[in-house]
C-alpha cells in the first residue's frame, strides 16, 4: 500500500509521521499525520492481533489462527474495491481484522463456526446433466462444542450430511 493524499480519506489509517529522512525533525513542522492504507498498514495490525490471540492460547495452530481471523473479520465498507466497486471475499479477502472479536473468540471458549468456501455457485442449463457436486468444509476454531445443521428449501438441492458436531464436510 501507499500513502493517500486525501486528508479526509475514509478508509485509511491515520498515522503519525516525521519529515526527517535520516533522523527525526523536531517540532514545529517535523511531526505530522497522514492516512495510509494497504498491506503495509494491515500487516502490522494483524500481527499484533495474532500476538494477542497466541498470548491467550499458545497452542493455536496457524490454520486455527487463519480460521479465527477470517471468522471474526468485519465486512469491507461499500465502494472500496480497486476500481471503486465493492470489495468481495474473492477480490479483497475475508474482511477487515476485528481485534476485539478475534481475541474474544480465543478467550471466551465459545464455539465459532468457520465455513470454507463461504459460497457455492452452480451453473447448468435445461437438458444438461447435473452440475458436479461441491463441498463446504466446516470447522470450529473457537472453543466449546460446535453443533451444526444444514438445510435447503429447494427440492433439487441435496445436502449430505445434514448436521454434525465440530468439523465436517458437507457435499451439495
Amino acid at each position: 500500500g501507499g500513502g493517500q493524499g486525501n486528508a479526509n480519506a475514509p478508509f485509511g489509517v491515520l498515522s503519525t509521521l516525521n519529515s526527517g529522512t535520516t533522523f527525526p525533525v523536531t517540532s514545529p513542522g517535523g511531526d505530522t499525520y497522514g492516512y495510509y492504507e494497504g498491506t503495509s498498514m494491515a500487516t502490522s495490525h494483524v500481527t499484533g492481533v495474532v500476538s494477542l490471540m497466541l498470548s491467550l492460547q499458545p497452542t493455536l495452530t496457524p490454520t486455527e489462527v487463519v480460521q479465527l481471523l477470517q471468522a471474526t473479520a468485519r465486512p469491507f465498507p461499500t465502494a472500496t474495491g480497486s476500481s471503486g466497486g465493492d470489495c468481495t471475499i474473492s477480490l479483497c479477502g475475508a474482511g477487515i481484522v476485528d481485534a476485539y472479536n478475534a481475541v474474544q473468540a480465543v478467550s471466551s471458549n465459545a464455539p465459532l463456526i468457520h465455513v470454507t468456501p463461504v459460497s457455492l455457485s452452480f451453473t447448468t442449463h435445461q437438458g444438461d446433466p447435473s452440475p458436479p457436486t461441491q463441498s463446504i468444509a466446516i470447522a470450529n476454531p473457537g472453543g466449546g462444542t460446535l453443533s451444526w445443521k444444514v438445510s435447503s428449501n429447494a427440492p433439487w438441492i441435496h445436502v449430505s450430511p445434514s448436521g454434525g458436531q465440530e468439523r465436517g464436510t458437507v457435499t451439495v
